[in-house]
């Protein structure tokens, strides 16, 4: 059996792998990432509540149903993983990152967490959030802020933020996520991971709030394109086989838009050159490359769309809000639901027109770099809310637009903070996403194990 070193640095399809053959137990696994999350989460704040007793009975029985020939048969059975902090796991509380509710502990799971128990992964406990998934950042009065896993003095993004730095630090495998505007490809480029945001409609939505608009949806954050295909298995709402179709080889001939810059905001040079490279793998590949300008949608339509959906969040104190998500509510109360929902349905049509006879579009998949914990804070919320929009001024679109997008790591800048370069494609098209991806990966090699390993091993 590898040592704990090495098992670290395998991916969660890897490790599956070796549970299955019975190399590795559930339980060893388990007590390797509980004892991990002990000795490093209070620094990195990536979980709000661990349940180590929980984990390892779940461990236990799965271990003891593989013996017999009963383990769920998932690509990722018997893996330990954490559920963000805005779904519900029985008997764990929640808070949504807020302190304007009191902690739910619920007597079932929410459909999320149904799903992963179904698929025979081990839950550990819940991950960070900002607060009701509002910001690109993780930083909430509930607890100490989410720090990112290459330099503590930055932020992990957001609103998946403690999911991305769990998995970037070595505290699980594959971490499941929520995206509402890029809310798991910021932390996943900002982690040096992989994040892919489904298609609308793959997973069953399960934000009572967001029914109208239906910007959000849930994913994997991960270390390979297989890890991200094989959790979306896990989710999707019917039996699908994306482990089995990445492996495709993508088809010739396709025609790919390029942006590296955005009408928004400026983007970072190391961006545009990550973009750039991505595009000329999948060029030399023999896709058909096609310098293009991002559609103009103006901002205030889509913060039209957020507010909106802050609105929506139920509350019971308002007067404990956090000042940016009190701003966003305020400002969405003004916002009928009509008005919502028609903006956001004509946004939609001129994004999928946009893409014209494109399959898929590359940018860099954040435009600024990740701030400082706190410096982009500012007095006044509204402020403080338009310092970090270049976090989310390339993922937002596809939130409106329902397509599937992908972010994959593309290395370091001088400052040693990852580069990630998203993908995204056709409604629908999400195994095509992810045979770009697997395309990148294998030219560039994707995630590095012995570079998380050196620093958190």
């Amino acid at each position: 059996m590898p040592n704990e070193r090495e098992i670290l640095k395998l991916s969660a399809c890897e490790q599956a792998r070796l549970l299955h053959s019975g190399e590795l137990s559930s339980l060893e696994l388990t007590n390797i990432y509980l004892a991990r999350i002990e000795a490093s989460n209070d620094g990195l704040m990536a979980f709000t509540h661990v349940a180590p007793r929980r984990a390892r009975w779940a461990a236990s029985r799965w271990d003891k149903s593989r013996a017999r020939g009963l383990a769920p048969e998932s690509p990722l059975s018997g893996v330990p993983t954490g559920v963000k902090d805005l779904a519900f796991v029985r008997g764990m509380p929640t808070r949504f990152g807020s302190r304007a509710v009191p902690p739910i502990s619920p007597l079932s799971d929410g459909t999320v967490t149904k799903r992963i128990r179904a698929a025979g992964m081990v839950i550990t406990g819940k991950l960070s959030t900002s607060e009701f998934g509002a910001m690109p950042v993780t930083e909430t009065d509930t607890h100490a802020p989410t720090r990112n896993a290459f330099n503590q003095e930055y932020t992990s993004g957001g609103s998946s933020g403690g999911s991305g730095t769990a998995v970037a630090a070595g505290l699980l495998p594959i971490a499941q996520g929520s995206d509402g505007a890029g809310s798991i490809r910021i932390p996943s480029a900002v982690g040096h991971l992989v994040g892919l945001k489904p298609t609308r409609g793959l997973i069953s939505h399960v934000t009572p709030v967001d029914t109208g608009m239906r910007l959000s949806t849930v994913g994997g954050l991960g270390r390979t394109v297989e890890d991200a295909a094989a959790f979306l298995d896990v989710l999707a709402d019917w039996p699908q086989d994306f482990v089995g179709r990445h492996k495709f080889d993508l088809p010739k001939g396709l025609r790919v838009k390029v942006s590296t810059e955005s009408p928004i905001c400026e983007t970072a040079p190391e961006y545009q050159a990550a973009a750039e490279k991505v595009a000329s793998i999948l060029g030399d590949y023999g896709c058909e490359i096609a310098p293009a300008d991002l559609p103009e949608v103006d901002l205030e339509d889509f913060l039209l769309l957020w507010k909106r959906l802050m609105a929506n969040a139920p509350l019971i104190m308002e007067s404990r809000l956090q000042p940016i998500t009190a701003w966003l509510r305020s400002e969405g109360k003004k916002i009928t639901k009509v008005t919502s929902i028609e903006t956001r349905i004509r946004l939609e049509q001129y994004l999928l027109d946009s893409f014209e006879n494109a399959a898929l579009w590359v940018t860099p998949t954040i435009a600024t770099k990740p701030p400082k914990i706190g410096a982009w804070k500012d007095a006044d919320p509204e402020t403080s809310f338009r310092n970090i929009l270049g976090l989310g001024v390339y993922t937002a679109a596809y939130n409106v637009s329902g397509q599937p997008a992908i972010t994959v790591p593309m290395g370091l800048c001088e400052d040693g903070l990852p580069i990630g370069v998203q993908i995204a494609g056709r409604t629908g098209c999400d195994a095509q996403v992810l045979q770009a991806a697997r395309v990148v990966e294998q030219a560039v090699g994707g995630f590095r194990g012995d570079r998380i390993g050196a620093a958190f091993c």
